[in-house]
């Protein structure tokens, strides 16, 4: 499957979990048309170490459901999230398909931490592709992210954000390990 399918897949995938609870959260944040809990967001990522001479700065997507609301303190948050990494020699891209489940910590009406744990299936793709044997090949894993956001706006409206994060990624001896940085709105 190209690049651009799996891609075009992934968007679909979002609008659908979109529309999907849009619904649950009208009703769960008082009607109307809000989608209060729900946000957007596009990640630059930075790889570290091992992974680092293996991938280049990659991009990503994430869509974020749940959250601190009002004046609550603590708060779960489920996620779900695309990321590709163009590749370093042999290997073109490594794209990560995964999801996830967070704590947040508000400190202030703006400032939040947050820690969890995700799921992620990878699919390395390879340069000279199936016909040359190398192709590409699949796995899933268990990885770990963390770190701390800032949102920008009123609380009762739309806002942006940004979070910066670690993620680890257990991909066997040598672990995943980049720096996503997230911006976005939240609804």
């Amino acid at each position: 499957m190209s690049a651009t399918i799996r891609i075009a897949v992934v968007i679909t995938l979002v609008a659908a979990l979109v529309a999907s609870t849009s619904t649950a959260a009208s009703a769960q944040f008082g009607g109307g048309d809000s989608m209060r809990g729900m946000g957007i967001a596009l990640a630059a990522s930075t790889p570290n170490g091992t992974f680092g001479d293996q991938v280049k700065m990659g991009m990503g997507l994430v869509y974020q459901n749940g959250g601190i609301t009002n004046s609550a303190t603590w708060a779960p948050r489920s996620s779900f999230s695309f990321d590709r990494f163009p590749g370093k020699g042999t290997l073109d891209n490594l794209q990560l398909i995964g999801g996830g489940f967070d704590f947040l910590h508000r400190s202030t009406s703006s400032f939040y931490q947050f820690g969890g744990i995700i799921l992620s299936s990878a699919t390395y793709t390879y340069t000279g592709g199936a016909s040359s044997g190398t192709g590409g090949r699949n796995g899933s894993n268990f990885g770990l992210n963390g770190g701390i956001g800032v949102n920008f706006g009123s609380e009762s409206g739309t806002r942006t954000f940004i979070e910066f994060a670690a993620t680890t990624l257990f991909t066997g001896a040598e672990n995943s390990n980049w720096f996503p940085i997230r911006f976005g709105l939240r609804f």
